[in-house]
């Protein structure tokens, strides 16, 4: 029979055995927020962020039109009773943590890219609200620039020809210049109302099999554009990818990665990445990694 040391001993073995990484904690208003586990505990209730699978496994190919796992991963679609208040046009910020890097806490697969998505929950209610249901709109995405060199070091995954080492993936970005941070700007415009923000690896080391690893945290946003003002342009979840943007090979020569193919349009109020201002206003949640 279990008693409370046996439950706590296989809950720190599950968490230690993950392959990936959870979102550990997050920052809005200067503030840091706990993230979740990948099982069932008790902090997980005190957390915006949406449970995790137990082995923090992706969502495959085979799945990106299943809106019960694309949307905020198989563990993701029930929700949490704890919602954060932010502001439009406020950054929030988000940090992985995986079994990689020089001190073994950062995201594992840095080949590939960002992004961050928004969906207004039904009801204004997120602690009601399943992911499944769930449509969204793109407020930030950082690809593949080829205009400087891939930082190599410690990462793993990385073809060794193919894009003859140049070009920086967001995902490799993420990790070393920026701490295993994702920084995105909440729009400005957009309406008073209880939103998911999805957040989004999409790891591409396997040659046309991505692994998306979704995210998501349930914010309150307070806005000068009122609820009930209608919201940007929604693409429901299982429709976000298709078997095109599926499609990629970072090891074939003169290779090429066009972000603006992979999901929905940007919105016109958001970022194609976190940039400088995004790490300037990140520097609350940076003292406490």
């Amino acid at each position: 029979m279990f008693n409370k040391s046996n439950i706590a001993l296989v809950a720190s073995i599950i968490a230690a055995a993950a392959a990936h990484g959870t979102v550990d904690v997050f920052s809005a208003n200067y503030q840091d927020y706990q993230g979740a586990d990948n099982w069932a505990s008790a902090r997980n209730a005190n957390s915006a962020v949406r449970q995790f699978p137990a082995d923090t496994g992706y969502v495959g190919g085979d799945d990106i039109y299943n809106p019960s796992l694309i949307s905020c991963g198989s563990a993701g679609q029930s929700p949490t009773p704890t919602v954060v208040t932010t502001q439009a046009g406020s950054y929030v910020n988000v940090h992985w943590e995986g079994s990689a890097g020089p001190n073994g806490n950062s995201w594992p697969h840095p080949v590939g890219a960002v992004m961050g998505y928004m969906a207004p929950c039904d009801n204004n209610d997120c602690t009601s609200f399943n992911s499944a249901d769930a449509s969204y709109f793109k407020i930030f995405q950082d690809g593949h620039d080829m205009s400087v060199p891939n930082e190599q070091g410690w990462i793993d995954h990385m073809p060794a020809g193919g894009s003859n080492g140049y070009g920086l993936w967001g995902g490799t970005k993420s990790m070393l210049q920026e701490g295993s941070w994702m920084a995105m700007q909440i729009p400005a415009d957009i309406p008073a109302a209880q939103y998911l923000l999805r957040v989004e690896h999409i790891s591409y080391h396997n040659m046309w099999a991505p692994q998306h690893y979704p995210a998501c945290i349930q914010l309150n946003i307070e806005s000068s554009t009122p609820n009930g003002s209608p919201f940007p342009a929604l693409t429901p979840a299982g429709e976000l990818y298709n078997w095109e943007s599926e499609q990629v090979d970072v090891y074939q020569q003169n290779f090429y990665y066009d972000v603006n193919k992979v999901g929905p349009a940007l919105y016109w109020g958001a970022s194609n990445n976190g940039g400088t201002n995004a790490k300037r206003r990140r520097h609350h949640a940076d003292a406490s990694h």
